[in-house]
């Protein structure tokens, strides 16, 4: 409440909530809460909702209420009781108020220990909701002969509407008379904005100006904000002309209040600005955002606070914003907090410069530095990941690439040491199992080493599926012609893949189809559906089928469900789901025990 604040010390306050009766708990809270915090004692004569709503204003602003109450800091007296315990005949009688306002403002010294006193009262509004109009001016004439004796501040309230079609304008001056200054009705501004506006839209641009200074060249009275000021004069010199500019400029501020209060109330911090950056209005969450209160930034250039690496994006991204009204653009940039620190900011811009009721670029803003932080460690693990899969696999290439060479040596030996006529029965069984050992670990070195061999960086060419399962069972013929399988396949799609992959993929799950068949001759079908912007394939078999637990194991590296009586090494699968993840698809198995397998992957055209 900048007037308060900036006033001299035995100052008359008055404030007319009637148009904003929430705007009474706030100027009361706060010229309170600046008394408590200053160590002066509070007297506090309201209605019993009245000083409850104050209460939590005072509370909310770091002036524990009831703490001060406990503490006779701040005295609370009702406004209804107190007015009947000095009013006589009906009129306020002067040695009853002084003895029980002086007796109330004693306490509150006493307990403070300071000789600054604060007093908040609306016995004069319940006089004035009477129509007692001439006794409510006696009680402020009262009040100013105390002031003149008592070293103190007061702030009377009524719930005079300034919208009004009726005011009683000549109690209104004397009410006026009585004090040094008229609070803000609302927000600083908010009146004068809805009054100018009200008269454009009744008088025109041009009768509305004149009209004004008209208004402004006969104000008078006590120190008042300059909306309320231009209301009351217009009221005293256009009569004529009052009835339809009230009613536009009580719409005007109703409107204005409900946007403020969305504003305020948002998660989101908000701003205003104009085309150079300048900061008119910020809203509360600012606070919480940046650590400012929003008088400390109206006025300020917003973009003094963004980091010098992400200004020039700033600006260029703002030069956009100016060049597309009405359209939203997202940015997101470091910006110094009060504290010191940077923030990282996410923030959408619109260009609402032709809209009269705004004239600016509007941003609406929130804290993502927690969201960064997290999003930069998961891209550290990532690349970290990234690296060590990269070093794995280089090893495991070279490891497999490495054995083949010893392992095709003791295959070889052992072989040779078999022919020996002197070996006996037991001998030459053992040299067939180290050989038949060798063989099977020859084969999962290569398949290892196809595994290893898989680059996520290779390049995705449009590829034929018909094609890539034509070379794939070329591959497999000789296993396809011992098997009696029998191999169908309808229309397939061209899609984004490896032409040897690919080829590979169809040559895994062709090859898994026959090794795992019943006793009936296998069946495999190979199809494909579209499904939105993809391409589903399917290989289907009749062969043994999988119990739905091993579904995921199946693509596990080294994973088998089968002893040796069935060959293979548990790396077919696991280079099948590489393949197709490289394609960016994924694979899955539809499957159960005795009703055969569907190995189904997606693929984008």
């Amino acid at each position: 409440m900048p007037l308060a604040s900036q006033s001299e010390p035995f100052s008359h306050f008055v404030h007319f909530y009637g148009s904003d009766e929430a705007a009474l708990a706030r100027h009361a809270g706060h010229f309170l809460s600046e008394g408590f915090s200053l160590g002066e004692g509070l007297l506090l004569i309201a209605t019993r909702q009245h000083a409850e709503a104050i209460s939590r204003e005072m509370t909310a602003l770091g002036a524990d209420a009831q703490t001060a109450r406990e503490q006779e800091r701040l005295v609370t007296l009702d406004a209804g009781d107190t007015l009947a315990s000095f009013m006589v005949d009906g009129q306020p009688d002067w040695s009853r108020f002084e003895a029980v306002i002086c007796g109330a403002m004693e306490r509150a010294r006493t307990c403070s220990g300071q000789i600054g006193a604060r007093v908040y009262g609306e016995m004069v509004g319940l006089l004035w909701t009477a129509g007692q109009y001439s006794a409510a001016i006696r009680v402020e004439e009262f009040w100013n002969r105390l002031l003149k004796s008592n070293a103190f501040k007061l702030c009377c309230a009524y719930p005079i509407d300034l919208f009004g079609q009726e005011i009683h304008e000549a109690a209104v001056d004397g009410v006026l008379s009585a004090h040094t200054h008229l609070l803000p009705i609302g927000e600083n501004g908010d009146l004068e904005s809805a009054l100018k506006r009200a008269m454009a839209d009744v008088l025109g641009p041009h009768g509305a100006a004149r009209t004004l200074n008209q208004a402004q060249s006969r104000a008078s009275g006590p120190t008042m904000p300059r909306g309320a000021a231009d209301l009351l004069s217009f009221r005293r010199t256009h009569s004529d002309l009052g009835e339809a500019v009230l009613a536009r400029a009580r719409e005007h501020y109703q409107n204005e209040k409900r946007l403020r209060a969305l504003l305020e109330h948002s998660f989101d911090a908000i701003s205003l600005t104009d085309q150079q950056g300048n900061i008119l209005y910020a809203s509360a969450s600012t606070t919480r955002v940046l650590g400012y209160k929003p008088e400390d930034l109206i006025g300020r250039n917003g973009l003094k606070l963004i980091h010098p690496d992400d200004l020039s994006k700033v600006r260029q991204i703002l030069t956009e914003v100016l060049a597309k009204p009405r359209i939203s653009v997202q940015m997101q940039f470091r910006a110094r907090h009060k504290n010191g620190q940077w923030r990282w900011i996410e923030s959408n811009s619109t260009n609402l410069l032709d809209e009269p009721e705004l004239r600016a670029v509007i941003s609406n803003y929130h804290d993502i530095s927690e969201r960064k932080a997290a999003e930069d460690e998961k891209q550290r693990h990532a690349d970290e990941l990234a690296r060590s899969n990269e070093e794995m696999q280089a090893f495991a290439y070279a490891a497999a690439h490495d054995l083949k060479e010893p392992l095709r040596t003791v295959s070889a030996c052992t072989q040779l040491l078999s022919r020996n006529a002197s070996l006996d029965a037991n001998g030459r069984k053992l040299a067939a199992f180290v050989v038949e050992s060798a063989k099977r670990m020859s084969a999962l070195l290569d398949d290892l080493l196809a595994f290893a061999g898989l680059s996520s960086g290779v390049h995705l060419d449009r590829v034929e599926l018909s094609a890539a399962l034509k070379q794939a069972t070329k591959n497999l013929e000789e296993l396809i012609r011992e098997s009696g399988a029998t191999i169908t396949a309808s229309s397939l799609p061209s899609i984004r893949g490896n032409q040897s992959h690919l080829v590979e993929l169809f040559q895994n799950l062709i090859g898994n189809a026959i090794k795992y068949r019943s006793e009936a001759s296998p069946k495999i079908d190979i199809s494909a559906r579209r499904l939105d912007q993809e391409w589903v394939v399917r290989v289907r078999d009749n062969g043994i089928g999988i119990a739905p637990e091993y579904h995921a194991q199946v693509f596990g590296l080294l994973k088998r469900l089968h002893g040796r009586e069935v060959p293979g090494t548990g790396i077919g699968l696991a280079i099948c789901k590489k393949i197709v993840e490289m394609m960016g698809g994924r694979i899955w198995v539809e499957s159960e025990p005795g009703k055969g397998s569907s190995f189904c992957f997606t693929a984008i055209e």
